[in-house]
């Protein structure tokens, strides 16, 4: 089963173990797939695809999921943000990276693939109150 090994370190040569990223929900049921982490104040925001399948007819669900860890890698929650494609997409939306605007806000990049099965990336926004308060 995918899932993410967490580790933390100050130099790169000694490392402290964290709590993983183990699917152990719906939104995840099938494995935690890649994505990327922001650092937002003292929170660790851990973006990434939860992969899925309909038990009816095994179609892939794409979740795109938000896991907050603590600075000492203890993890304090994780939720889905969406759940599905979006309009005019296929299954294959996946992979979020993260990053930070000028104005502060956070967005985040998916690869997707279009219903005309060409490839394209899509910008997604979020928002930071939910993981300060998280």
């Amino acid at each position: 089963m995918k899932h993410w090994k967490h580790f933390i370190t100050h130099d790169f040569q000694t490392y402290q173990t964290a709590d993983n990223l183990i699917p152990c929900e719906l939104f995840e049921s099938h494995g935690c797939y890649s994505g990327g982490a922001l650092k937002v104040g003292d929170k660790l925001a851990m973006f990434y695809t939860g992969n899925t399948r309909r038990t009816s007819d095994n179609q892939r669900v794409p979740y795109q999921n938000l896991a907050i860890f603590d600075l000492d890698g203890k993890l304090l929650s994780k939720r889905p943000l969406i759940e599905n494609a979006p309009k005019g997409y296929t299954e294959h939306v996946r992979d979020p990276k993260p990053y930070l605007t000028k104005e502060g806000k956070i967005r985040f990049v998916c690869g997707a693939q279009r219903e005309n099965l060409t490839g394209t990336a899509i910008i997604l926004k979020w928002l930071i109150w939910m993981i300060r308060h998280a």
